[in-house]
């Protein structure tokens, strides 16, 4: 294939970012670099007053303003110096993600039908991203069944998010690609396995009460009462809800045996997931998991909740234990049978591991490509350069 300047659209990306989203686009973007094609990123950075640019891991990051213009969290519009940067670049190729945030129908303004566009959702468009239902429904109707039009290809995370364009939006089948999370196999991997004198249950997330660490600090005390000398590490963007977790840690007499990090990366992030026993990811709403992927491809057994795509990841008493959200109790019953039980970890640990491999970032783009491709061939209005790309 020709190389080609693809130019990919991230809410959010910078240096030190804790973003499932960010994190995608950032190992995407350096994967089809190294196969050869010319790739930038926009983004945004809040409070920037004038667009600059950065170097993240040899991928150019482009960071343009932007306006917060509603109280939740897909509330923001982008300046108009988008739209410009965006036809000035002369791209082959637009890749936009994030349905609910304003790359969906940036890009799809500013390729003005000349120029290719594929969307990754990154979760079912519903109500959970705009935290009000009739919002989300407005939202749907307008400007997202706009952006959703507009591509030329759309890539779902899961069959479930599929599923949810097809028949909530009635988005074409066709025009759909189911193409999951990848991982960084040469950074996550067993490696030297240190695990700690005490049995360490990790959390790895956004500290927010969506993700079930309440729920995850309410289950500590029935594993306590089993298996008292677990501790619990949650790394992770704090946010707002540290003090709230650090007093119910206390009002529980847990505070000692719960240690609330704050975002780790690199080689220490790593770390964690080595010295830990198991994962937990109790989330109450949940697209895919991308803790869980890392976690697995290290070799972590998982206890998760049953909700949205981790499902697709992991299979009941196969590689992992699967809960219903919002319980505290059978939460804490399935840690408690992970860590008492040696030889059912150590068989979902093996099977983590060689199930990981399906996700490696060099499958995962190769796979994005071939969208790419049929999104050239679908526009009809493709330049010559654009069509020996598709080539």
């Amino acid at each position: 294939m020709t190389s080609m300047r693809i130019l990919q659209l991230c809410p959010f990306l910078h240096a030190g970012v804790v973003s499932g989203v960010a994190n995608h686009v950032l190992n995407l973007s350096k994967q089809l670099q190294e196969l050869g094609h010319d790739v930038t990123v926009f983004s945004a950075k809040l409070g920037a007053r004038m667009a600059y640019r950065e170097e993240i891991e040899g991928i150019t990051v482009r960071h343009l303003r932007v306006m917060k213009v509603a109280p939740v969290k897909a509330g923001y519009l982008p300046h108009l110096e988008w739209l410009r940067a965006i036809r000035l670049g002369h791209f082959d190729l637009i890749h936009a993600h994030s349905y609910a945030y304003f790359p969906s129908y940036t890009a799809a303004i500013a390729a003005r039908r000349t120029t290719p566009v594929v969307l990754t959702t990154h979760q079912p468009p519903t109500s959970a991203a705009f935290e009000n239902k009739r919002l989300a429904d407005l939202y749907n109707r307008t400007v997202g069944h706009f952006a959703l039009q507009r591509c030329d290809r759309v890539i779902a995370l899961t069959k479930l998010e599929a599923m949810y364009l097809e028949t909530s939006l009635l988005l074409d089948r066709q025009k759909v690609a189911i193409i999951p999370n990848g991982v960084d196999l040469e950074t996550f991997n067993p490696g030297a396995m240190r695990r700690a004198a005490r049995r360490t249950v990790l959390f790895v997330g956004r500290l927010s009460e969506e993700k079930g660490v309440f729920d995850l600090l309410r289950a500590v005390p029935l594993v306590l009462k089993k298996v008292p000398d677990a501790v619990f590490m949650l790394v992770g963007d704090d946010g707002e809800t540290q003090a709230c977790l650090s007093r119910l840690a206390r009002n529980l007499k847990i505070d000692s045996k719960v240690s609330i990090c704050g975002p780790l990366f690199g080689s220490e992030l790593v770390e964690a997931y080595r010295s830990a026993q198991l994962l937990v990811a109790p989330s109450i709403y949940e697209t895919f998991g991308l803790s869980i992927l890392e976690g697995m491809a290290v070799g972590l057994p998982i206890v998760a909740s049953c909700v949205g795509g981790i499902p697709e990841l992991v299979q009941d008493m196969v590689n992992g234990i699967l809960v219903q959200p919002s319980d505290p109790e059978k939460l804490a019953e399935a840690v408690i049978r992970l860590l008492s039980n040696q030889e059912l970890a150590t068989k979902i640990s093996q099977n983590n591991i060689a199930k990981a491999q399906s996700y490696s970032w060099e499958r995962i783009a190769m796979s994005v490509l071939q969208v790419y491709v049929e999104a050239m061939e679908a526009n009809p209005r493709k330049t010559t350069q654009q069509a020996r790309c598709a080539r």
